[in-house]
C-alpha cells in the first residue's frame, strides 16, 4: 500500500542543519547595539536546546526486554538492540523469563540455557557488547525472576533464605501440670517430597528418587511413612540432570519399597517460649485473639529441654497460655520455576546480610564476567534491578531480628511477643493475642524492624556492593511495611510502578510516586524510576491517549478496560508518575520476537502471534504490553520516545524544588493505596486545598530530622541545600515517634516553620519508652512562634499564604485539574505542567521568579520565549492552555531585562520573530487588542478568513496486519501485512466516521488490526494568504496518528490530537490532507482465537473524528525596530548593521501541541532561536543584538557545538 513518505523525525529539530548547537539565553541589553556583541558573563544561564531537541541516552526511556532465557539467538539479540535504539530508547532492563512448553523447563535443559549459566552469561556479553556499541543503558533483573534468588540457593534450610516466625499454643488451667511436648505450630514448616524410584533395602546408603529439588548436603529426612517411617541425613546430592536422582545418605534401617515418601521438612529454631494468664476462658481456635493479662508473661525458655516442658502453672486467676515462638524457613521460591537447574531456589532472606552475599557471590562468579563489565563500563554502568516485594504472606523474620529490636526499639520484644503472633507480611492481620492497649504500639515497632532491617542490611549493602561494579541498584521498595521514603534514599535509584500506585486511588496516584521521590530527592538521587504501563487485560488493547481512545473510556472518563479503572492511555500513566517526582521511564515492556519450539500450541504459553508474549497467563489472562515492530504503531514510537526523553531531560536538570515537606512515617505501599497507619489519612491529596492551591510536597521520613547540623534557613525553611523545603507540615498526625518530636521542636526552636493540621501528636508510634515525656515536648513544639496550629487541611493555603509562604507556580483558577514539578537550576527554574483532568485547562500562572519564560514543546523539540507574560516584582505571570491528560513545559531564565513583549492580548501571541516583531494569531474574524510592556497598544484587524469546516468524507487504504502462514512458535512474529483496497467513508450527523470495527462489506475491518491512510482533498478559498494557518482536529482516534499536509508532515502531539498545528502549507484551492493511523493490534488477536484475548470486548479503532479544520491568520502586531548602532569613538561612520523587515514574507508560526499562548515558533531547523529557518539567514544575524526582541545572539564553538549567545 503507498504511504506518504515519513522522515525520521528525531534529529529533523531545532538547529539540526548546523549539526548541534546550544542555545545560551543570555540577559537582554537596555543600551543600544554596537557592533561588536557584548560578551555575555560567566554566570549566564543556560537552556540547552541541542540537548533537549536530541537528549542522550542517559536520560531517555527503557524497555524492560522480556527474554526466554538464554534460548535465544545472537543476531536477534543484536537486531533487537538495534530496534530499540531506533525507536528513541536510552536503554534495556534484561528480564529472563520461563521457557514455557515440554521438556524447556526440565534440569537438562535449564544446566545448558537456565539463568546463571555460560550460556546466560554469553548472552549478557552479546547484549552488553551490542548495546555498547549503541550507547545503550544496560540494566539486569536481579534474580532469574522475581522475588530474587540465585541457584546456589537450593535448600529451604540454608541460613541465607527468607525466614518466617511461627508460633503454637495451649491453653491450661490453674494449677495444671503439664509435661511433655510443646505445642505444634499452627503454620507447620515448609517441606519438600519425593519418592524412591527404585526399592532399598536395609543399610543401603545410595537411594535412587523421582526428584532431587530441596534436598541438600545436611538435610534431615523422613524415609517411609507411619510405622516404617525412619529419619536419615543427607551426606551427597548426585547428578539432577537425569530422569531421576540419587541422594546418598545415612544407612537405612529397614527395607522401603518403591514410591516410599521421602520428605525434607525445613528446620526450625525455638526463640521463645512463654506463658500468660488470659483474662477469660480461652482456647486455641476461639473467635478473635486472646486477651492476655499485661504483666503476666513470663519467660520460661530456659526451661525447655529437646522440646519438652515441665511446668506447673499458679493456681490463681482464669486459664492459663502456653505460647511457644519458632523461626522456619517461609519456603518461597521465585515464581512460576522453571529458571535453574538447581531448581526450587528459595527466595533470599531481605532483612539479614546474608541474602545479599549469596546473590553478590552469585553474581561476581557467573553473570558479571570482565566482558560484561567492561562493556558497562563503556557505556557509563547500569543497574541492578529488583521488582516490588512480592513476598507471599508469612510474617517476615530474620536470625538477629530479636536482638534487633532490642537495640532499636529499646526494650526486649520477648514481652510483646504474643500481640506479634499471627499478623502476617504487613504486621497488621489480627493477631492471635491482645496485651491491654500495648498490642498496636508492638505491632508497629515490629513493623518499624522490619523496615530498618530491609534498608540497613539488605538495600544498602546491595547498593554497595552494585557501586562495586560501577552500577547502582534500582528497587520497588515497597511490599514489606517499609519506610518508602527512607528505603529510596538508600537505593541508587528507587522506583515506583504504575500498576499498584495508578487508580483507583482518593488521593491520586502521585501521592505513592511522592513518598518514592521524597526520600530521593532528600539524598540527592538524580533517578527516580517507573515501571509503565502495566494493566491486566490490556495486552495489544493499550492505547497511547486519552481521553476516550478508542471508545474504551465512557463520556465521564471513567475507565472501563477489564482489570479495573486506569489512568487516560499511555501517555497519561507516564504523566501521573512525572507529576510525582518521576523522571525515568521503564516501559513494560519488549519481548523476544519469537517463542522456542513447542510453545504455544495450547494457546496460553505465549508463543502465538504475533510473537513471543511471556504475559500470557493461564490461557485466560494477559498484562499489557509488547511493544516492539510487533504493532502498527511502533514506527511512532520513536517520536513518542523522543518526546518523554525530552520531558525526562527537563526534569533531571537541576534539582526537585518542592514548597512543602509533609511529614511521613507510615509503612509500606501496598497495592494501589497506602497501607493504614492510623485511622486518619495524613497524606494530602490531588483534590486537597494546599494541592489546589499549587502547592506541592514531597513526603519525607522522620530518619531524616535526625541529620547531624540539619538548622532551618533564615526564612524557616528545611533542606535548602535540597529539595527547599518552605515549611513542614504535620497533617493530623495523631502518632509520632519520641525523636522526630524532640528534632521537630528543636527546629521550631531555630525557625523551623510547621504546621500542624487537625489533631497535634498525643501517642508515640510504638511502645517505645517516653509516653510521659511526648505531651511536653508537643507543647513545646506547639508554643514556637513559627508553629502555626489550624483546624483542618482547608485553612492550609490561607495560612501560609499569610505567612508570605507561595506556591513556586500558583493558579489563577484553584483546582484539581493541575499538577506542578519545579526543577531548579543555575539561572533557570523548570515548571512541569500536569494536567490530571478530562478537560482542557486555560488560565494563568504565576511562575515565582524573574526573568523571560520560555516554553519547551517536547514534541517538536523546539525552545521559544513566550509571547505574552507579565512581570511584578518578583513572579513572572503567563497563558496556558494545556489539553485534558496533556503536559506543557516552562523555563523561567534569570535575564536582566526581557525587553519589550506583549502582557495581555485577545488573539494568541506567538514568539518573538528573530527581528523583533511580535505576531498574533487570530482563529476568527474581528479586531484583536495587544498591550506590550512598554505602555503601548496595537490594534489587529482581521477579516476574510476562511471559517472552520468539518472534514466528512475521506478514503481510506488499509493495510491489515495478521497471521503470516505458520505463526505460532519460532515463526510466532511472522505477519501477513495486506494492502486493502481504498474505500470511501463519510461521517454521520455528529460528524463521526466508523471505526474499523463498524467496517465490513468489500473490505472488513471488523476484526482486522494495522494502519489505516485517511486521506481528504481541502479546499480553501481563493482569499487564503500566506500568513494562514489552519489547526486540524481528529476528535477520537486510536491509537497513535501521524499527518501530511500538501506532501508534508507536521509534528503530532500523541497526547492531544485535538489541535494539531498544520502550519502554514495550505493554499488556496485543493489542499491534500493525509492521516495515518496506527491501530491497536488486540482485534486481529482477538481474532486468532487465542484464549488469552478472548475476554475483553473488542476495540473501536481507527480515525473516527469528527474532524475539524480551524483556520488561523498571524499578524505582525508589534513591527521590528530599527536597529542602532552606538558611533565609533572615532568619530567615523559605523555601517549600521541591516535589520529584517518585521513584514516579512516568512509569517511566523505556532509551535505544535497545546502549550499555552506561547506555542509560537519559526518553521525550520533553526525554529528554537526564534530566527527564520535558514542557517545563511542565521549567520546573516551574527552580531546583531535584537535589544526589542529580547535576545542577544552570537556562537562560539563549545565542545565541538556551536552555542547561541
Amino acid at each position: 500500500m503507498p504511504q506518504p513518505t515519513r522522515g525520521r523525525q528525531r534529529r529533523t529539530v531545532a538547529l539540526a542543519a548546523a549539526a548541534t548547537f546550544s542555545v545560551l539565553l543570555t540577559p537582554l541589553l537596555a543600551a543600544p547595539a554596537t557592533a561588536e556583541p557584548t560578551a555575555p558573563p560567566a554566570t549566564t544561564p543556560v537552556i540547552d536546546a541541542a540537548a533537549f531537541a536530541d537528549p542522550p541516552a542517559s536520560v531517555r526511556p527503557m524497555f524492560r526486554w522480556w527474554m526466554p532465557l538464554a534460548y535465544t539467538e545472537d543476531s536477534v539479540l543484536r537486531e533487537q538492540l538495534d530496534q530499540i535504539a531506533a525507536s528513541g530508547a536510552g536503554g534495556v532492563e534484561v528480564a529472563p523469563f520461563i521457557v514455557a512448553g515440554e521438556g524447556n523447563q526440565s534440569n537438562a535443559f535449564l544446566a545448558e540455557y537456565g539463568w546463571g549459566t555460560p550460556a546466560w552469561a554469553h548472552k549478557m556479553e552479546v547484549i552488553t557488547a551490542k548495546a555498547a556499541e549503541l550507547g545503550l543503558i544496560v540494566d539486569q533483573n536481579l534474580g532469574p525472576h522475581y522475588p530474587p534468588t540465585v541457584p546456589t540457593l537450593n535448600s529451604f534450610n540454608q541460613p541465607e533464605a527468607e525466614q518466617q516466625l511461627i508460633f503454637g499454643w495451649s491453653a491450661h488451667a490453674p494449677g495444671e501440670t503439664i509435661a511433655g511436648a510443646l505445642p505444634a505450630p499452627l503454620t507447620a514448616p515448609p517441606s519438600v517430597a519425593t519418592k524412591l524410584a527404585e526399592a532399598a533395602t536395609a543399610g543401603q546408603t545410595s537411594l535412587t528418587v523421582a526428584s532431587l529439588g530441596g534436598f541438600a548436603v545436611g538435610d534431615v529426612v523422613t524415609l517411609g511413612a507411619d510405622g516404617s517411617a525412619e529419619k536419615v541425613t543427607v551426606t551427597a546430592v548426585g547428578d539432577r540432570l537425569g530422569a531421576t536422582g540419587t541422594l546418598t545418605v545415612t544407612p537405612i534401617s529397614a527395607d522401603h519399597a518403591v514410591d516410599a515418601p521421602l520428605v525434607n521438612v525445613a528446620e526450625t529454631t525455638r526463640l521463645r517460649t512463654v506463658i500468660a494468664q488470659c483474662e477469660a476462658d480461652c482456647a486455641p481456635g476461639s473467635e478473635g485473639p486472646a486477651a492476655l493479662v499485661p504483666g503476666s508473661i513470663l519467660d520460661v525458655t530456659d526451661k525447655v529441654v529437646d522440646g519438652q516442658l515441665d511446668y506447673t502453672f499458679p493456681t490463681d486467676g482464669t486459664r492459663w497460655a502456653v505460647i511457644d515462638f519458632q523461626q522456619t524457613a517461609s519456603g518461597l521460591v521465585g515464581q512460576r520455576g522453571g529458571y535453574t537447574a538447581t531448581q526450587p531456589n528459595y527466595v533470599v532472606d531481605h532483612l539479614g546480610r546474608g541474602g545479599v552475599d549469596i546473590q553478590a557471590d552469585f553474581w561476581d562468579e557467573n553473570i558479571l564476567t570482565d566482558a560484561v563489565k567492561a562493556n558497562l563500563d563503556e557505556v557509563g554502568g547500569g543497574a541492578i534491578f529488583e521488582d516490588s516485594l512480592e513476598l507471599g504472606e508469612s510474617q517476615k523474620w530474620t536470625w538477629s531480628f530479636l536482638d534487633q529490636f532490642e537495640e532499636r526499639r529499646g526494650y526486649d520484644a520477648t514481652e510483646v511477643l504474643p500481640a506479634l503472633a499471627g499478623i502476617g507480611i504487613q504486621g497488621s492481620h489480627e493477631a492471635a493475642f491482645e496485651i491491654g492497649e500495648v498490642g498496636d504500639k508492638a505491632r508497629e515497632d515490629y513493623r518499624e524492624t522490619v523496615s530498618d532491617l530491609f534498608i540497613d542490611e539488605y538495600v544498602t549493602p546491595m547498593q554497595s556492593w552494585a557501586q562495586t561494579h560501577g552500577l547502582d541498584f534500582r528497587v520497588q521498595a515497597y511490599g514489606l511495611p517499609t519506610s518508602t521514603s527512607h528505603a529510596s534514599s538508600a537505593a541508587g535509584i528507587p522506583e515506583g510502578e504504575s500498576l499498584n500506585f495508578g487508580s483507583p486511588n482518593p488521593l491520586g496516584a502521585e501521592q505513592n510516586y511522592r513518598a518514592v521521590s521524597g526520600g530521593a530527592h532528600l539524598a540527592g538521587k538524580d533517578i527516580v524510576s517507573v515501571e509503565c504501563c502495566a494493566v491486566f487485560f490490556g495486552g495489544y488493547r493499550s492505547g497511547m491517549a486519552g481521553p476516550n481512545i478508542g471508545g474504551q473510556f465512557s463520556d465521564s472518563g471513567e475507565g472501563s478496560v477489564l482489570g479495573g479503572k486506569y489512568s487516560q492511555g499511555l501517555l497519561d500513566s507516564v504523566y501521573k508518575s512525572y507529576a510525582g517526582g518521576v523522571n525515568q521511564l521503564v516501559w513494560h515492556g519488549f519481548a523476544y520476537p519469537d517463542a522456542p519450539t513447542g510453545v504455544g500450541t495450547a494457546g496460553r504459553d505465549g508463543g502465538t502471534w504475533p510473537g513471543y508474549q511471556p504475559w500470557d497467563i493461564f490461557g485466560a489472562l494477559n498484562v499489557n504490553d509488547v511493544f516492539g515492530p510487533r504493532q502498527a504503531n511502533w514506527e511512532d514510537m520513536t517520536g513518542v520516545n523522543d518526546a518523554l526523553a525530552r520531558t525526562q531531560y527537563v526534569l533531571r536538570e537541576g534539582q526537585a524544588k518542592l514548597d512543602l515537606g509533609v511529614y511521613y512515617e507510615d509503612l509500606g505501599l501496598k497495592g494501589s493505596s497506602v497501607s493504614g497507619q492510623q485511622a486518619e489519612q495524613h497524606m494530602l491529596g490531588t483534590d486537597s486545598a494546599t494541592s489546589s492551591a499549587g502547592y506541592t510536597y514531597d513526603y519525607f521520613a522522620p530518619q531524616f530530622l535526625a541529620e547531624q547540623g540539619l538548622a532551618p534557613d533564615a526564612e524557616g525553611g528545611l533542606f535548602g541545600d535540597r529539595s527547599g523545603y518552605k515549611a513542614v507540615v504535620l497533617n493530623d498526625q495523631r502518632t509520632i515517634s519520641l525523636d522526630g518530636a524532640r528534632s521537630l521542636r528543636d527546629l521550631a526552636k531555630q525557625g523551623l516553620r510547621v504546621y500542624v493540621v487537625g489533631q497535634a501528636p498525643s501517642e508515640l508510634t510504638g511502645a517505645e519508652p517516653g509516653a510521659d515525656e511526648l505531651a511536653t515536648v508537643v507543647a513545646e513544639l506547639l508554643a514556637q512562634p513559627s508553629v502555626t496550629q489550624l483546624g483542618s487541611e482547608a485553612e492550609l493555603p490561607s495560612a501560609l499564604s499569610s505567612d508570605s509562604i507561595t506556591p513556586a507556580v500558583s493558579p489563577s483558577d484553584q483546582g484539581s485539574a493541575l499538577g506542578f514539578v519545579r526543577r531548579a537550576a543555575d539561572g533557570v527554574t523548570y515548571d512541569f505542567v500536569y494536567n490530571r483532568s478530562g478537560e482542557a485547562v486555560q488560565q494563568t500562572l504565576t511562575l515565582a521568579g524573574t526573568g523571560r519564560p520560555y516554553h519547551l514543546d517536547p514534541w517538536s523539540g523546539e525552545v521559544t520565549p513566550v509571547g505574552e507574560f507579565t512581570q511584578d516584582g518578583d513572579s513572572v505571570t503567563i497563558s496556558i492552555d494545556v489539553a485534558a491528560h496533556d503536559t506543557a513545559i516552562f523555563a523561567l531564565v534569570d535575564e536582566t531585562e526581557p525587553g519589550t513583549h506583549a502582557v495581555a492580548s485577545d488573539a494568541q501571541v506567538l514568539a518573538p520573530a528573530g527581528d523583533g516583531s511580535v505576531s498574533v494569531r487570530a482563529t476568527g474574524d474581528g479586531t484583536y487588542r495587544t498591550e506590550f510592556s512598554d505602555g503601548t497598544s496595537t490594534k489587529t484587524e482581521v477579516s476574510g478568513l476562511a471559517p472552520a469546516q468539518g472534514l466528512t468524507t475521506w478514503s481510506l487504504a488499509a493495510q491489515t496486519w495478521g497471521p503470516g502462514p505458520d505463526s505460532t512458535g519460532m515463526t510466532a512474529s511472522k505477519t501477513l501485512k495486506t494492502d486493502q483496497q481504498a474505500i470511501e467513508i463519510s461521517a454521520d450527523a455528529d460528524g463521526k466516521l466508523p471505526s474499523w470495527l463498524e467496517i465490513s462489506g468489500d473490505v472488513d475491518l471488523s476484526s482486522a488490526s494495522g494502519l489505516g491512510t485517511y486521506s481528504t482533498t481541502v479546499t480553501l478559498p481563493d482569499t487564503w494568504q500566506e500568513a494562514d494557518g489552519a489547526y486540524l482536529g481528529l476528535g477520537d482516534v486510536l491509537d497513535t496518528a501521524q499527518v501530511w499536509v500538501n506532501g508534508e508532515q507536521v509534528t503530532v502531539n500523541q497526547a492531544d490530537r485535538s489541535r494539531i498545528d498544520l502550519g502554514h502549507h495550505l493554499e488556496p484551492g485543493d489542499n491534500s490532507v493525509v492521516v495515518r493511523v496506527a491501530t491497536t493490534m488486540f482485534n486481529a488477536v482477538k481474532a486468532t482465537g487465542d484464549s488469552n484475548y478472548q475476554t475483553a470486548e473488542s476495540q473501536r479503532t481507527g480515525l473516527m473524528g469528527p474532524i475539524t479544520l480551524t483556520p488561523y491568520r498571524d499578524t505582525v502586531a508589534l513591527a521590528a525596530p530599527e536597529p542602532t548602532v552606538s558611533p565609533e569613538p572615532t568619530g567615523e561612520p559605523t555601517p549600521q548593521p541591516t535589520s529584517t523587515d518585521g513584514t516579512s514574507t516568512t509569517a511566523p508560526t505556532a509551535g505544535p501541541g497545546n502549550g499555552g499562548s506561547d506555542a509560537g515558533g519559526q518553521d525550520g531547523d533553526l525554529a528554537t532561536t526564534g530566527i527564520d529557518g535558514s542557517l545563511a539567514g542565521f549567520l546573516a544575524l551574527l552580531g546583531v543584538v535584537l535589544a526589542s526582541a529580547g535576545t542577544a545572539l552570537l556562537i562560539k564553538k563549545r565542545r565541538g557545538r556551536a552555542t547561541i549567545e
